[in-house]
């Protein structure tokens, strides 16, 4: 789920990390 992290930019860092939670 990297990659799908890549996409949103720094302003969702919060959200990059749940994704890579999963």
């Amino acid at each position: 789920m990297f990659l799908f992290a890549n996409f949103f930019p720094p302003n969702y860092a919060s959200i990059s990390e749940l994704i890579k939670l999963l």
